[in-house]
């Protein structure tokens, strides 16, 4: 069997992975030119093309190879390679079952990456698509960049005594109306029980508060637009003080709908 997985340049590394329906996904890595890629295909038991080559990552530009394959019980593609273009970087990418979206089959096409950082101090950047970053435990900065980006907060907090010292997370470009932030119900347990990543639920505009301070018992999540600073306060405007979790940028028009349960 022979397989046009690419119409001019070199593979290599190449990786098969046996799909669902009988057929097989294919991941290489990519030469031609300068370029370095890696790419992403699915055949039919016969070997006909069901989806041509699609770029493994947002951009043809600089040098991503090393790609690996692997079938998701649901029968969702996970690929992931390394990026050499800001140092040495590991990526990965779920494709949907359909391979067909959210990534295209030519350079300029773009997608969400996601970005997981460990327990340690991250600086996480995003793409030209919707990103999903997951910073963990530790005082990460994170850049969404172009596209719809979700910040997840979904590590355990550090206390009011800790501010800005233990999992206290910057985002440089935060977006209103454009870019989300996830609230993990299992710590943030004031709003609510309602939610999930699959179905993120809203966020109840009584819990939101602009100002220095919660103004009422319900006030759960403020942003203080003279500083950026965004905490949490379990008991509103009670005794106990207000947890910090991040630092965004100053004089945001931040609303509820800027928020989500999960």
């Amino acid at each position: 069997m022979t397989l046009d997985h690419v119409a001019s340049g070199d593979l290599s590394n190449i990786k098969l992975g046996a799909l669902l329906d009988g057929g097989f996904a294919l991941v290489a890595d990519t030469f031609v030119g300068n370029d370095f890629n890696v790419t992403v295909a699915t055949y039919s038991s016969t070997g006909a093309a069901v989806t041509p080559p699609m770029l493994a990552h947002s951009s043809a530009e600089g040098l991503q190879s090393f790609g690996l394959l692997g079938v998701l019980n649901d029968g969702r593609l996970l690929v992931s390679w390394l990026d050499y273009e800001r140092g040495i970087q590991f990526h990965f990418q779920v494709f949907d079952t359909g391979y067909v979206a959210p990534p295209g089959t030519d350079p300029s096409s773009t997608f969400g990456f996601i970005r997981v950082g460990t327990k340690g101090k991250n600086a996480l950047t995003g793409g030209a698509g919707d990103d999903k970053f997951y910073g963990g435990y530790g005082n990460d900065k994170l850049t969404g960049l172009d596209g719809a980006d979700v910040f997840v907060f979904n590590a355990k907090l550090g206390t009011a005594l800790t501010d800005r010292k233990v999992n206290f997370d910057t985002i440089t470009d935060f977006k209103p109306g454009e870019d989300k932030i996830w609230l993990d119900n299992a710590i943030f347990k004031k709003l609510g029980k309602k939610g999930s990543e699959t179905a993120p639920a809203a966020l109840n505009k009584k819990f939101f508060k602009i100002g220095k301070q919660a103004g009422d018992k319900d006030d759960y999540v403020v942003y203080d637009k003279k500083t950026g600073i965004l905490s949490y306060d379990a008991d509103g405007s009670g005794a106990k003080a207000a947890i910090e979790i991040a630092k965004l940028t100053r004089n945001l028009k931040l609303s509820h709908l800027d928020f989500a349960i999960v």
